[in-house]
This record gives structure tokens, sequence and C-alpha cells, in this order.
């Protein structure tokens, strides 16, 4: 049994979406500065799901920058280095005061 569950978010900034465009489908995640984890994941990849298929998938991401902490990986995502895939727990704060928005807290994109 876990010790704890938590929810996953793919924020996204506004300060990344200007330069880079708007359209963000899980398809086109290797066309953007997708922010890791330096260490080793038990995915290689961002999961999903289709809201109405419920199919499941790994969508394979790349980038420029990795880093050992998920506050780091905020960080960068507001100041509009990637996109990053992180702990609700983390994020919520910037959500909830307009500094980004999210397709979900989910692993459904559309």
């Amino acid at each position: 049994m876990p010790a704890c569950r938590t929810s996953f978010s793919s924020p996204i900034c506004p300060s990344y979406l200007l330069p880079h465009g708007t359209s963000l489908q899980p398809k086109e995640l290797a066309q953007h500065h997708c922010l890791g984890f330096n260490f080793r994941r038990s995915l290689d990849g961002w999961p999903f799901h289709g809201p109405a298929s419920r199919r499941r998938w790994l969508q394979a991401t790349q980038g420029n920058v990795l880093a050992s902490n998920g506050t780091i990986l905020r960080q960068l995502c507001l100041d509009g280095a990637g996109l990053v895939r992180v702990g609700q727990f983390l994020v919520q704060p910037d959500l909830d005061a307009g500094q980004c928005s999210s397709p979900g807290t989910r692993k459904t994109w559309s």
C-alpha cells in the first residue's frame, strides 16, 4: 500500500505559450520543452488516457532541462522554460492565483 497518493498536474504558463504556441495535444509533446526529473522514473514518458475511450498510453517527452526537485521544475515552468508534470500540491497555489492554467488535474488531455 502506498504511503500517500497525489494527483499530477501539467500547468501551462503564458510565459511559455506566447513564444511556443497554444496547441498542446499529448502527441505534440515531443515538439515542446518538457522539463523533467533527472532520476530514474518508473515510467518512460507522461501517462495519459483518452476522455471517452479510456485508452491509456505513455507519451514520450524530451526537453532541455532536468532537475532533481519538483519545486525547481515548478519555478522553471512559471518562468516559461517549458512544460512540466508535477504533483498537484506543488502547483495548486499558482493555479489558484492565475499564474498558470491547467488542462486538468489529470492524466487526461484532449
